[in-house]
C-alpha cells in the first residue's frame, strides 16, 4: 500500500463525560485496561517499585482484569508493594473517571495499540501519560509536550517521579494534554476527519 494513500483519523472521548481536574490527590498513579501479556502492565510494576522506593506515599491503581492479574499480583507481593498496588478489577464508566480525575500520572507499557483510547481520556482529565515509545502512543501525543514517551520502566519511573516532584511542569503538560484532546480527540473532530477523508476519496473518483 502507498504511504500516501493511508490516513490515521484515530478515536475520541467526550470530554464533558472525562472532565478536566487539576487538583490531585496525594501520589497517585492509574493503569486501565486489561490484564493481558501485549499491555506489559509486569513492567509498569517494575517501575513502580522503583517510585516507591523515592516516595513512600505513592499508590499505584490498576483498573482492569485479565489472564495477568494473579501473576501480577504475586509480582507486586514479592516485590513488597502489596499495600501500594490496588487492584480494582472492571470498574464501573463512572468509577474508573473518578479514578483518572484523581490521578497524577498514568502509565502504559504496551507493545501495541491499535491507538491507546485510556491515554486520551486520562489526558482529558488532566493526568499525564508515561508511555511506551510505540507509533500508536506517538500519534496520540502528536508531536506535543503532553507527557513522556519511555523505552524502559527504569525511563517510566524516571520520568514518573519528575512529574509527582515537579508541580508546575505537571500542570502545564496536563493543559497542554486537555487542549489537545479538545482539539483533536474528541467525536466531533474524529467525525470531521471522516467526512474530510469521504469527501476527497468522491471527488478523486469525479
Amino acid at each position: 500500500m502507498d504511504p500516501e494513500r493511508v490516513v490515521c483519523v484515530g478515536n475520541g472521548v467526550d470530554v464533558n463525560q472525562y472532565a478536566y481536574a487539576p487538583a490531585k490527590e496525594g501520589m497517585r498513579l492509574t493503569f486501565v485496561g486489561r490484564l493481558r501479556r501485549l499491555k506489559c502492565v509486569d513492567r509498569v510494576i517494575d517501575a513502580f517499585a522503583i517510585v516507591h522506593r523515592a516516595k513512600p506515599e505513592a499508590v499505584l491503581h490498576i483498573a482492569g482484569d485479565g489472564p495477568m492479574r494473579r501473576s501480577l499480583e504475586r509480582q507486586a507481593d514479592s516485590l513488597g508493594l502489596a499495600g501500594s498496588v490496588v487492584f480494582h478489577g472492571f470498574l464501573p464508566e463512572d468509577a474508573k473517571v473518578a479514578l483518572l480525575q484523581s490521578s497524577s500520572v498514568y502509565l502504559s507499557a504496551s507493545e501495541f495499540e491499535g491507538f491507546g483510547i485510556p491515554l486520551v481520556e486520562a489526558m482529558a482529565t488532566g493526568t499525564v501519560p508515561v508511555a511506551s515509545d510505540i507509533p500508536s502512543h506517538g500519534f496520540i501525543f502528536q508531536d506535543r509536550a503532553v507527557g513522556f514517551l519511555v523505552r524502559s520502566p527504569q525511563e517510566m519511573a524516571e520520568r514518573s517521579l519528575q512529574l509527582l516532584e515537579d508541580v508546575a511542569l505537571r500542570h502545564r503538560m496536563a493543559e497542554e494534554g486537555r487542549r489537545l484532546v479538545c482539539e483533536t480527540w474528541t467525536w466531533d473532530a474524529v467525525a470531521q476527519r471522516y467526512r474530510g477523508l469521504i469527501d476527497a476519496v468522491l471527488a478523486s473518483r469525479r
